[in-house]
């Protein structure tokens, strides 16, 4: 497709951050920071979940949205926005960015820059009568804690990087309610902020939560946060263990699931009961033929724990997880 002074030859033309710019009004211009937006997929999207992400390896932006499970690159997102197929979607936005080009405004492909905050440094403190009540309303207790290595931490700092490279700029965090979760070599891999919701986690490293602790128990459970794994961990005799991908928006490697398909006699999952958690569980059991635990009376298990207590949630729980399992006999 050509003009007296433009040449776009495939979508690959067209630059991503231009994309994204162009048609979701975003509240500032893309240089390869991250921008939080509230999700186009869910107009019940109060609370922005929608990140727009420049993709260092691949050198484009990307979205992720957190309320619906959606991701990928800029045409997919407005693929799916605009309900179109691939190529029509592919022409639209070619013939808008020639319009867009004509009328003399700046094109170019930036070069963008990487800019990270991460945690540099972090001091832990002692518990308190305050984390005390925090954990206990979901059935967490001392014991659970330590044996997940969850530990709270006083303060924590945060160090910029552009491209890989310290700056100098750095801020220091200092609240209640901060947690550490560690792995065995007691390194942080993430920081959980209950009390923050614009910032509950913060992620250091890839890590799948709760696989130091698994027991060789018949059963087992892919669960969405490392809270839920101590959760239903705290009921008495439970024949499972617990395993909960590093984020939300993570899943576990095939090589990984049928690892666990042989070395369980059932696997199953019990994801958040929003959307993304559904489609979440939609794919396990797509995928890899994983049923799936589903009550809808709140989020997550902690969260049914603290709501109805200890005693109901597991009656609640246990039948519906009894025809998960069954039902996993039925079909592998």
């Amino acid at each position: 497709m050509f003009t007296l002074n433009n040449h776009i030859n495939t979508i690959k033309d067209v630059p991503s951050d231009w994309i994204f710019e162009n048609y979701l009004s975003l509240p500032e211009v893309l240089t390869g920071q991250k921008v939080r937006i509230k999700s186009i997929f869910n107009d019940k999207d109060n609370d922005p979940s929608m990140y727009i992400y420049y993709d260092e390896k691949v050198k484009y932006y990307k979205f992720k949205c957190f309320s619906t499970g959606r991701y990928g690159n800029a045409v997919e997102c407005m693929k799916a926005y605009w309900k179109k197929d691939y190529f029509e979607t592919c022409e639209k936005i070619i013939n808008d960015y020639l319009e867009y080009k004509k009328l003399g405004k700046p094109s170019d492909k930036k070069e963008f820059q990487t800019v990270k905050w991460t945690i540099c440094e972090h001091t832990r403190r002692l518990w308190t009568v305050n984390d005390a009540k925090y954990w206990t309303q979901f059935n967490i207790g001392s014991s659970l804690l330590e044996r997940y290595k969850v530990y709270p931490i006083d303060k924590y700092t945060m160090c910029k990087s552009v491209n890989g490279i310290l700056t100098g700029e750095v801020f220091t965090i200092q609240k209640p309610n901060i947690y550490g979760f560690y792995h065995s070599k007691d390194t942080l891999y993430k920081v959980y902020q209950p009390l923050y919701a614009d910032k509950k986690f913060l992620k250091l490293a890839d890590y799948t939560q709760g696989f130091e602790q698994l027991e060789n128990k018949n059963n087992l459970i892919i669960t969405s946060s490392l809270k839920d794994c101590m959760a239903i961990k705290s009921i008495k005799d439970i024949d499972v263990d617990v395993l909960a991908p590093s984020s939300e928006n993570t899943k576990l490697p095939e090589e990984m699931i049928d690892y666990l398909k042989t070395k369980y006699k059932t696997v199953v999952t019990y994801m958040d009961s929003d959307a993304a958690g559904v489609l979440s569980m939609q794919y396990y059991f797509d995928k890899y033929n994983l049923p799936f635990v589903y009550i809808n009376k709140e989020k997550d298990f902690s969260d049914l724990v603290k709501s109805i207590g200890i005693s109901k949630a597991t009656t609640t729980f246990i039948p519906v997880l009894d025809k998960a399992t069954m039902k996993y006999y039925l079909i592998n």
